[in-house]
Parts: C-alpha cells; sequence; structure tokens
C-alpha cells in the first residue's frame, strides 16, 4: 500500500503544494482562525446558553479545544515540517496534505456544522457570529474539497493497481504510452556484428589475407601471440663499483590467442 502514499501528486493539485509559501499561509490562516473561534465562544456564545441551548454551546466549546490542539501540535507540525525541511516536491506534498486531512476531520468539519446549527435553529442573531459562520464555512470548503480529491485521487489509484490494466505494477497512461509504442526487440539477423567467441575465432587466411569469418559475423583481427617491445638499456648497479652493466632485456607480453 505504499504506492498510495509516496506518489506523485495529481496535476489539478499541483499548484497547492508547488511552493513553500502554501504552508506557511495555511500556518497563517487557521492561527486567525482558531483566534476567532475562541473569540466567538468566549464573547457570545457561553452567554448565550438560553438560547443556543447547551448542546450546541458544549460541543462548540469542545471543538475549539480539540481543534486548537489539532493545529497547534498535529497539523501545525506538518505544515512546518513541509515549509521548512522537505527536500523533494513529494516530501512537502505528502506533509503538507497530512496536515489538511486532519484540520478538516477535527476542526472544520464538527466546527462548520455546529456553526450551521446555531444559524438553521435561531438565525443571524449576532454580526461577529455571522462573521466566523461565513469564515468556518470558506476554510471548510477548502480543506475538505483538498481532502476529497486526495482520497478520490488514492482510492483510483489503488482500484488501477488492483482490478485495472496496472494490476501487478502499477503504471500511469504515459508510461503505458512509451511501453506500447517502443520499437520491436532486434532481430537476430542484426546481431551480426557482435564478436563470436574465443573458441569460433579463425586463424588468418593467406589468399585473402583477412580473417576467416563463420556465421557471417564479424571477427576481430587476430592478436600475435607475443608483443616484443624495443630493448630497455639498464642502467649499472649503484651498488657496484665496476663492471659493465647488466644487458638489455626484452620484455615478452603472452597474449590469449595462438596463431
Amino acid at each position: 500500500m505504499s504506492y498510495l502514499f509516496h506518489d506523485a501528486w495529481p496535476n489539478e493539485l499541483g499548484f497547492v503544494s508547488d511552493s513553500r509559501v502554501t504552508p506557511a499561509m495555511l500556518l497563517g490562516m487557521y492561527f486567525a482562525m482558531s483566534a476567532f473561534t475562541i473569540g466567538n465562544y468566549s464573547g457570545y456564545l457561553r452567554f448565550r446558553i438560553d438560547t443556543y441551548g447547551n448542546e450546541i454551546v458544549n460541543a462548540y466549546l469542545a471543538f475549539v479545544i480539540i481543534g486548537t490542539g489539532a493545529y497547534v501540535f498535529v497539523a501545525g507540525v506538518f505544515w512546518m515540517w513541509a515549509a521548512k525541511y522537505a527536500a523533494t516536491k513529494d516530501e512537502r506534498q505528502m506533509r503538507l496534505s497530512h496536515g489538511i486531512w486532519v484540520i478538516c476531520l477535527f476542526r472544520d468539519l464538527p466546527l462548520f456544522w455546529i456553526s450551521y446549527s446555531s444559524i438553521l435553529c435561531c438565525g443571524w442573531l449576532n454580526g461577529y457570529h455571522s462573521f466566523v459562520f461565513i469564515l468556518q464555512l470558506i476554510v471548510f470548503l477548502l480543506s475538505f474539497i483538498f481532502t476529497w480529491l486526495s482520497v478520490v485521487w488514492r482510492a483510483a489509484r489503488w482500484m488501477e493497481y488492483t482490478f485495472g490494466e496496472g494490476a501487478g505494477g502499477l503504471k500511469t497512461g504515459a508510461e503505458r504510452i512509451v511501453i506500447f509504442n517502443a520499437p520491436p526487440p532486434m532481430a537476430e539477423e542484426s546481431l551480426n556484428f557482435l564478436p563470436s567467441p574465443v573458441d569460433e575465432f579463425q586463424p588468418i587466411s593467406p589468399e585473402r589475407g583477412s580473417p576467416r569469418q563463420k556465421h557471417d559475423r564479424f571477427v576481430p583481427p587476430v592478436v600475435p601471440k607475443h608483443l616484443v617491445y624495443p630493448p630497455l638499456p639498464l642502467a649499472a648497479s649503484p651498488t657496484r663499483s665496476s663492471g659493465p652493466a647488466s644487458p638489455a632485456k626484452t620484455i615478452i607480453v603472452d597474449q590469449a590467442r595462438i596463431i
């Protein structure tokens, strides 16, 4: 299942995480939203229990605490990790998406639903409460759409890997095009330029002055058995005070082939 979490991001969402600015923007945006929701409860909702009821007010307080904790200790850490320490684009994308999943499930979704329930039951009674609800609606739509698209992307990859043409080795459409349009393998006769094994080499033909060929394959020229380098004069040994210098020697290099 690792292919679901360590793969390229869909091109439709690439603009979200191509830049290191995106995690920083999310950090700032949710810091402001946390401040707005805390102020909404502290300055308005906790004094309106008789209007909204204990269930809505207490639920709002609970998810303000849970959502703020999810932002500070989980999502914010993922976003800072993506902004500061991501070495590649894929790493930044994955860390960014993990933070958005957490913030959507533990903050945006429940707080939007509770705020919507309060507006639905009692109407637009307060301007600040209505303003916070509109902001909460916007951030919920952004995080929900991102989460939904990322989940759909991974679900489609899993189905392709399990049931589709890429089963057993996931390949994208572009990869399949390259594979299916690959040139045919080289015919056997096109391999005649390859040298034959050593045991197929033939000696030089005197009448032709060139190597005889076997199976119509090219045979490289025959290497002589001995290569004789020019004599190297050796100076007299420095430890001897007199006497002729040592005779020149001949260096002979044996080759593998025998003519």
